[in-house]
């Protein structure tokens, strides 16, 4: 009995001791085959890794002057809106990212809202010597959903949420967001105030705070890569304003000449420490009739700028770009969103300039008071101009203001700055003389009056078409162009010239 139970208990032993072998033989089996295909390369493979772009590590920024004659439309709203009637901008940004081998998403936050998305490019920074990328796009998307009430509730159409208005609360599916309305037990509510959100079944998705660039790319070298995103945005303007300083010398003026530049932003970003560059002259653009925009002023610019004693250091380069000029500010600038920002362009002083007393019936009834300077280095300016608001200034207050067109070096300057007090002009015709079908006689004449203490010199301009010629005259006559002569009458103080003329004019096609 006692061998038999030994044996019984031997024959157990060897039992346990061969399924132990045979569980860790099937062990060591089945691990080679796990190493073989791990999960994560298939994850990796169907979800590329995603990845965010760092801060931009060098800015520039490039703005146009908004075009004087284009028209666009603007369709939908949002913030993907480029619309650019109210100027555009280069946007030029320098970033880095770590970015896994294969497929990658890279996102960069931060972009301008009313950028275009086709005008977007991508371009690695590469090392010097190597002459091949090692990322490429393959896709973009712009997300602009910013998070907002409106856009939170707008994720809850035909949901149940919870809302709070007069002291109350209203549980039920939401109908509508503008006007808000919600299907309750009780009826439809329409909310006439805001409400406050209570609850919401769950976290909405596909909303962010800033607008954002998502890019699917394709990397051949893991690691950090240098990039540089460049792309346009609609809401960046700029423009040119003036202040002139008039100092009377004699019968003539002294004028001290401020220039200022006004960058306006409403761009949706801010853009930190940028190298600002602005764009004198008008590039051509597709009209709206032909070119689809996804939807999107210029600020006046108060400032009153006062004479300097001595010129200041410039502020801005000015080169030639293209057929345009380009003004390159000398330091980093910050732009943002929502903001006027004023920069001196450049400064002059001791220019020399002269009024002018004009009367030209065509324009005005009034005698108009001109100021001339020419735009020459030899007259302490000769720089490209940009167009843009003259305001003038007589011992510090204002006299008047006119616009000029972008003016070249070596051109005259003409400002319209009002119209005289004392001076006064009539204009008559007194005979009209039918000669033959294609040819009449017209005489006229104009009556200058000066009430002031002092005499006045004032050049009376008038205009004829076709083929013409002054028979008589009282006073010799300028010819200034095939339409244009001028006569110059000096009218004594307190007193009035009476200036005559008869013309013969025949019509060309007749």
């Amino acid at each position: 009995m006692a061998v038999q139970n030994q044996t019984t208990l031997l024959v157990l032993a060897l039992f346990v001791v061969g399924a132990v072998a045979l569980l860790f033989f099937a062990q060591q089996s089945i691990q080679p085959a796990a190493l073989v295909a791990p999960l994560n390369v298939v994850w990796n493979f169907n979800q590329p890794a995603s990845e965010s772009a760092g801060a931009t590590s060098a800015l520039e920024l490039t703005v146009y002057n908004a075009p004087s004659s284009a028209s666009y439309y603007s369709y939908g709203s949002g913030l993907m809106e480029f619309n650019p009637s109210n100027g555009i901008a280069l946007v030029k940004e320098q970033r880095s990212a770590e970015l896994a081998s294969g497929l990658t998403h890279l996102s960069v936050e931060g972009v301008a809202a009313h950028l275009s998305p086709g005008s977007v490019r991508f371009s690695t920074i590469l090392p010097a010597g190597t002459a091949t990328s090692d990322a490429r796009v393959l896709e973009q998307d712009y997300d602009y959903d910013l998070v907002s009430a409106d856009k939170i509730l707008e994720k809850y159409i035909d949901k149940t949420i919870t809302l709070r208005s007069e002291n109350r609360t209203f549980t039920g599916k939401l109908l509508s967001v503008s006007p808000l309305i919600l299907q309750t037990s009780e009826g439809v509510k329409l909310f006439t105030e805001t409400p406050q959100i209570e609850t919401l079944p769950e976290l909405p998705e596909g909303l962010i705070t800033k607008p954002t660039l998502n890019w699917l790319l394709e990397v051949s070298k893991p690691g950090k890569h240098n990039f540089e995103l460049s792309y346009l945005t609609s809401g960046i303007s700029w423009k040119t304003e003036y202040v002139a300083y008039l100092y009377p010398l004699g019968t003539d003026y002294i004028l001290d000449l401020n220039s200022w530049v006004s960058v306006t932003n409403d761009a949706g970003a801010t853009f930190k420490d940028a190298s600002l560059k602005l764009v004198a002259g008008e590039v051509n653009l597709v009209q709206a009739s032909n070119y689809y925009d996804y939807g999107y002023g210029g600020r006046a610019m108060v400032a009153e700028a006062m004479p300097a004693a001595a010129p200041a250091a410039k502020q801005f380069t000015e080169q030639q770009l293209f057929e345009y000029h380009l003004y390159t500010l000398s330091r980093p600038t910050t732009l943002k969103n929502g903001e006027t920002k004023q920069i001196e362009l450049f400064s002059a002083q001791g220019l020399k300039a002269k009024s002018e007393l004009v009367y030209e019936s065509s324009r005005s009834d009034r005698v108009r008071v001109n100021v001339e300077f020419e735009n020459k280095k030899e007259n302490g300016l000769g720089v490209p101009m940009p167009a843009g608001l003259v305001r003038v200034y007589q011992s510090k207050e204002f006299v008047g203001e006119d616009s000029i067109e972008h003016t070249a070096d070596g051109e005259k300057v003409r400002l319209f700055v009002g119209e005289a007090f004392d001076l006064s002009a009539e204009r008559e015709q007194t005979d009209f003389e039918q000669v033959s079908r294609c040819t009449t006689r017209q005489s006229y004449k104009i009556v200058v009056r000066n009430a002031k203490e002092n005499a006045a010199d004032v050049n009376v301009v008038e205009h004829s078409y076709g083929d013409w010629q002054i028979l008589k005259e009282s006073h010799n006559h300028v010819k200034d162009s095939s339409d244009t002569f001028a006569f110059t009458l000096h009218i004594p103080a307190n007193g009035e010239e009476t200036l005559t003329y008869t013309l013969e004019q025949r019509y060309r096609y007749c």
